[in-house]
Parts: structure tokens; sequence; C-alpha cells
């Protein structure tokens, strides 16, 4: 079961790795601006919060079966009706953003749907190992669909980019549909419950009456800023330090991948340590800091390729910790809201980060680069400030102990 869910998460992120790739190589030679892919991050951020909300409630209410189910049988129908538009008309600007549009709404059910299915299919200590492999399929679907991706731009395949994305889509739909049909998991629901202990007034009763949730939502918010910037700055860096070689978006983004690949693969067989998750984000943050710098000062390419394996690395041990940490505090009534709450806080601040830095990319790249370091730099500041202040708190009760 645990391979046939790997394989979803595998197949849907070839999709991904293979549209991440393309949009921003298609948008900025059409556009030359960064503006354009920074619309894509607007545009997903506007359908989270109008999507992400109903998620969570409908995954509470219908159980993870259906909304996973439902959401990939509607996405890959979707994506086989662009690839028929694509067919009859020439690839463009609306047919791109109707793409991201697509996988843009289904992202909210999809990511609902198995984090609220991880905690069903493994005990409660085994579930650091799952969200690893699964960090570890979703990387090398990445690698594998970058490099479909950077193949079909580099041998001007371009039309062959939406059918390859819809048939992922479909093989992915194919592996749920057999792992629910051979597995014994019970897909509880909310139907049944109390409105007043399952809705939205009692998720935010229990962030307010536990401060620890918040702090886990807001911290898992720094690895997807991080995510957010690489790959906004991953056309503009090529296009200015590399001469705009396509083969050079497969080669920074392979790197991220790899690095992920090696973290998920190594938290899926020695146990995580999820206590020192702020350490393992104040790394992360450390190790962007490293990659802006290096897309700053234009480095020399082996700099940059080890800084981004690094982050790659670093962001993967950072969001399982956090994943699994909420996974294993939230109340399965309400485990959907808190998701959605989570995917809330990462589309906000990461679609803030992205305008910025969009911005600052008008007056020149290093403007971008630089504004890119001193964000990081903020955000390890902030991580070590926190392991600080949990240290003097630790001494403080030991004292008075």
């Amino acid at each position: 079961m645990k391979l046939l869910f790997a394989t979803s998460e595998l197949s849907i992120n070839i999709a991904r790795g293979i549209f991440t790739l393309a949009i921003g190589k298609l948008l900025y030679d059409m556009t030359g601006q960064l503006w354009a892919f920074a619309a894509v991050f607007v545009l997903e951020f506007l359908l989270s919060l109008l999507l992400q909300g109903f998620a969570g409630s409908i995954t509470d209410k219908l159980g993870s079966k259906r909304v996973l189910l439902t959401s990939m049988s509607l996405m890959s129908a979707a994506l086989l009706t662009l690839s028929i538009t694509e067919y009859f008309l020439p690839l463009n600007l609306t047919i791109l953003f109707c793409v991201s549009a697509a996988l843009t709404a289904s992202k909210p059910f999809i990511r609902n749907g198995v984090f609220t299915l991880v905690p069903k299919v493994v005990a409660e200590e085994e579930i650091e190992k799952l969200n690893g492999i699964l960090a570890a399929a979703v990387q090398s679907g990445q690698i594998i669909g970058l490099a479909i991706g950077g193949l079909l731009l580099e041998f001007s395949l371009e039309y062959l980019i939406l059918p390859t994305v819809a048939w992922c889509f479909l093989l992915a739909s194919f592996a749920l549909t057999l792992m629910f049909s051979i597995s014994e998991v019970k897909d509880s629901t909310g139907q049944d419950s109390n409105t007043s202990t399952t809705g939205w007034l009692a998720t935010f009763k229990l962030l307010k009456e536990t401060p620890q949730f918040l702090f886990v939502l807001i911290f898992t918010t720094f690895d997807f800023i991080i995510v957010a910037l690489f790959n906004l700055l991953l056309a503009p860096v090529v296009n200015h330090n590399y001469d705009g070689a396509a083969r050079w978006l497969l080669f920074l983004d392979l790197a991220f991948a790899i690095g992920a690949i090696c973290a998920g693969t190594i938290v899926a067989k020695a146990k995580l340590n999820s206590d020192n998750r702020v350490i393992y984000t104040s790394l992360s943050c450390l190790c962007a800091t490293i990659v802006f710098i290096s897309y700053w000062l234009a480095l020399p390419s082996y700099i940059t390729l080890f800084a981004i394996f690094s982050v790659g690395f670093m962001t993967t041990v950072s969001a399982v910790s956090w994943s699994s940490t909420l996974q294993k505090l939230s109340p399965p009534d309400i485990r959907g809201k808190l998701s959605s709450l989570r995917l809330m806080f990462n589309s906000t601040l990461a679609v803030l980060a992205v305008i910025l830095v969009s911005a600052f990319y008008d007056s020149g790249f290093s403007h971008a680069a630089g504004l890119s370091v001193l964000t990081t730099l903020l955000l390890s500041l902030a991580c070590v400030y926190c392991t600080w202040q949990a240290r003097e708190t630790t001494i403080k009760n030991s004292l008075n102990s």
C-alpha cells in the first residue's frame, strides 16, 4: 500500500515538475518579464484563499479517500480537455494560465487528502518515516519531470508538455484507486460529529487555547518561502548567469531535487528527532542565503550547485519534521481544517515574498537576488531567536523545579 501511495505522489510530481520547469521558461520567453511568472503565484494565492477553507471542511466531512479520488479524476479530465484544445490552438499564455489554474485548484484538495491520510496508513511512531518516503517520491518525481521537461524544451517539443502532464495524472489516479481497493484503511469522516467540536469555530478556539499549533503553522511557512523564491529566480538566474541555456534550468533544479531525495531516504530509514525542527529550519534558511548570494555575485557553478543541493536536503528535513508534528498534534475530526490553515499560511507569506522580489527585479536582477538574501537571513534570525528563547525557558523551568 505504501508503494502505491508513493507511486501516486511520484506521478503527480512528475507532472508538476514538467509544468513548473516549462511554465517558468515559456512565460519568461514569451514576455521577457518576471511578472508573468509572479502572476502564477498570485493566481495560486487567490485560488488558495478561495478554496483552502472549503477543501479542509470537505476533507473532514467526506474523508481523504473520496476527496483524493474525486480530485484526481476531475484533474485528469481537465488536463485531457486542455491537451485536446492545444492540439487545435498554438500553445499560448491563455492555455498556460488555464493549466496553472487547474493544477492550483486541485492542489488544496490533494494536499489535504494526503495530509489526513498519512496518520491512517501508519502508526504514530512511523509517521516521519512515511513522510520521508513520500518526500523522496515527490522529489524523485520532480527529477523525472524536470528531466522530461528539460528534454522537451531543449528539442522544441513544447506541444507534448500538456499531454505528458495529463497522462501522469491518469497514472496517479490509477495508483490511488488500486491502493484504496486493496487497503483496509477506514476513512473516518466528521459527517456524524457535533459541529461545535469539528467546525471552524472549534478550530480557531483550539489555536487560541493552544499556541503551539500557531507556532507550528508559522514555522512551516519558512521552507515554502525559500522554495517559492528559488523557483521564482530560476529562469532569471539562468538568463543572467548561464547565457539562457535551458539545460541549466535542469541542472539547478536537479541539484535541489537530489538533495531532497537524499533527505527523504535518510528520514525514511532513520528516526528523525522532531525536537530539533527549529534547528533544521534555521539551517535551511542559511543554505538558501548562500544560494542567493551565489546568484547575486555569480559565483562558480559548483558552489551554486552544492548550495542548492544543501537547500533541497535541509528544506525536506525541515518540512517533514513540521508536517509530522502537526499530523501528530491534530485531532482527527479537524485535521483537514488545520491542513488548510497550514497551506493558507504557506501561500500567503510565499506570495508576498514573490511579489516583493518581482518588484525589485524591475530595477535589476542583482536587486532581486539581494532582497532574497535579506529575506532568508531574517528567517534564519527568527529561528535563532526562537531557539534561544526555548533554551532560556528550559533553563528557567529547571531552576524553578
